[in-house]
């Protein structure tokens, strides 16, 4: 499980997308607070088995994220192509943002570990 920092406009499963061109794998967490545009065009497991140390203080880096959050999209746009699957292990935080979802889409938010 890791921290992803969404570092550029793009599709979710291109590595110019993300810090150090890693791109997340199951179970990761991904924030993106840069103003980006970030389309799911891949089905995942995103988020993990957590533990919860509240908000963050400030959101200067992906390491202090809100920790149970799956997704964190923050001042940006978050677009779920048609027919994708994302099962969320935590929150899906969108703020200040916009969220645009596909048609055949499901969005499965597991709350074991959610703060919101």
């Amino acid at each position: 499980m890791a921290t992803i920092l969404q570092t550029s406009t793009g599709n979710f499963s291109e590595p110019s997308t993300w810090a150090g061109g890693v791109v997340p794998s199951a179970n990761d967490h991904i924030v993106s607070y840069g103003g980006y545009t970030l389309t799911m065009d891949t089905s995942i497991t995103l988020g993990s088995s957590v533990q919860s140390g509240g908000w963050a203080p400030s959101f200067s880096s992906a390491s202090n994220a809100a920790p149970s959050a799956a997704i964190w999209m923050r001042q940006g746009t978050l677009i779920v192509s048609d027919n994708v699957d994302l099962l969320l292990k935590g929150d899906l935080l969108i703020m200040a943002s916009v969220a645009t979802i596909g048609a055949g889409v499901t969005i499965t938010i597991d709350p074991t570990d959610a703060d919101v």
